[in-house]
């Protein structure tokens, strides 16, 4: 039903940036912590 629904197309969207944005700060932390 969301996805039927512009509404709903933004929030996953939103729901997507959000959740990759968190994802690459923490991998790219990790990852300097491991190198350095």
């Amino acid at each position: 039903q969301r996805m039927s629904s512009a509404d709903g197309r933004q929030v996953l969207k939103r729901r997507r940036l959000k959740g990759r944005s968190r994802l690459a700060v923490r991998s790219n932390q990790h990852v300097k912590r491991v190198r350095w």
